[in-house]
């Protein structure tokens, strides 16, 4: 009975709605919300559970946690667009019907940028991405040039057929051994320079240093016509 009496005397949260001001933590969300006719500039936290981050102009549902004084407010955002997933210091991960993207874009926290990059309230535009598709297919794009690092061994296992298309030069670098096992392997688009010697039999390559002949020189690198 005591405990219903104190509950009682207590002046009871308040719901309200409000829109979001400034961005005064881009890590934490924490806001300055204003509510008409309740409080301007108003320090405002999220719920736990809030994992988009929050934008100027945000509408939201805030608690006054405080009737009395207005001292404590929390806030979830609404929601006013398609977008499912969730943005924050630039990065988002957004699903859709056809696709999962993973991407990054313009930081709208960045301290030389004073408009956020949202434009009528949808989802910003990345420009980097990995895109998963309903049918599995992975397409991967990068503004700049990309990297991938592997700490450690590394094995890649192809069931079907693969192919590797690089539209310019490719350069392969083996700091040890390396070893290509394949029944049937073939070379074709031009030259092939291969250095060393090599033993007697057929092929492009010749065993003999001169011609017993004519003595022109038969060691060379280089094989045409592959």
């Amino acid at each position: 009975m005591e405990i219903n009496k104190i509950i009682m005397e207590t002046p009871q949260p308040k719901y309200y709605l409000g829109v979001i001001t400034k961005i005064l933590d881009p890590d934490t969300y924490e806001v300055e919300i204003e509510i008409p006719g309740v409080t301007k500039e108003a320090k405002a936290y999220p719920y736990r559970d809030t994992v988009d981050e929050p934008k100027p102009e945000d509408l939201v549902l805030v608690l006054g946690l405080d009737p009395v004084y207005n001292s404590v407010w929390l806030y979830q955002k609404l929601k006013e667009n398609d977008f499912i997933g969730f943005r924050s210091r630039g990065k988002k991960i957004q699903f859709s019907k056809e696709e999962i993207e993973i991407g990054i874009f313009p930081d709208m926290n960045e301290k030389d940028q004073e408009d956020p990059p949202y434009e009528e309230d949808t989802p910003p535009k990345c420009t980097s991405w990995i895109k998963i598709d309903k049918d599995g297919n992975i397409n991967i794009k990068m503004e700049k040039d990309a990297k991938v690092e592997i700490d450690g061994n590394s094995d890649i296992k192809v069931s079907g057929n693969s192919k590797i298309d690089v539209k310019g030069s490719s350069d392969v670098k083996v700091g040890s051994k390396a070893k290509l096992n394949c029944p049937d392997v073939t070379i074709t688009g031009g030259m092939l320079n291969v250095k060393g010697t090599c033993a007697p039999g057929s092929g492009p390559f010749c065993a003999i240093p001169v011609c017993p002949v004519t003595g022109a020189n038969h060691i060379g690198n280089k094989v045409s016509g592959t």
